[in-house]
């Protein structure tokens, strides 16, 4: 082969390898970006979702009447939760006495939308999940981790609300 056909395949290769890469850098925008659309739809339908039962608990407090509401999660594994410690997620529910999140997981820490109220508001859950950790001594310990503020929400789900003392306490529907 002669030099221009060698310098002319170089550049050839150079050139394929350098549309490969943009290629992969635009695919990877483009996940991300719709990775974040999606996100923010979860969370905007959540939004929506606790919108309907601020205005049902803030009723329910006023009135002391029982009253259900449904609620429509955005997704799988979304849980409804309660702070009865007070101990509110980071930089939700400033200045208020009561708190609820519809959060993405038990621990509230992705995926999260949050309301605070007036007065104090509590979940009646009955979440438990159990964790398993390998160890060499053991084989493998399980244990238990059992939420008493916390409702898994199923795809539509209905939740009781109703005034007991001066706290407003949500439970799952029958």
């Amino acid at each position: 082969m002669d030099k221009r056909g060698i310098r002319l395949l170089g550049n050839t290769t150079i050139e394929v390898i350098i549309a490969l890469v943009i290629v992969a850098v635009v695919l990877f925008a483009g996940f991300k970006i719709l990775g974040n659309i999606f996100d923010n739809n979860k969370e905007a339908r959540a939004e929506d979702q606790l919108d309907k039962f601020e205005t049902v608990a803030e009723e329910v407090f006023q009135s002391g009447e029982e009253k259900s509401v449904e609620i429509f999660p955005p997704d799988k594994k979304w849980v409804f939760r309660s702070f009865p410690d007070y101990n509110f997620p980071l930089g939700q529910c400033r200045n208020s006495i009561g708190c609820v999140c519809m959060c993405e997981g038990v621990d509230c820490e992705s995926l999260i939308q949050c309301r605070g109220f007036p007065f104090d508001i509590e979940v009646v859950g009955d979440y438990s999940e159990t964790d398993t950790q390998l160890s060499a001594v053991s084989g493998g310990v399980s244990s238990t981790n059992e939420y008493k503020s916390v409702l898994e929400l199923s795809p539509i789900q209905k939740l009781d609300v109703f005034r007991e003392g001066e706290i407003v306490k949500i439970r799952r529907g029958k």
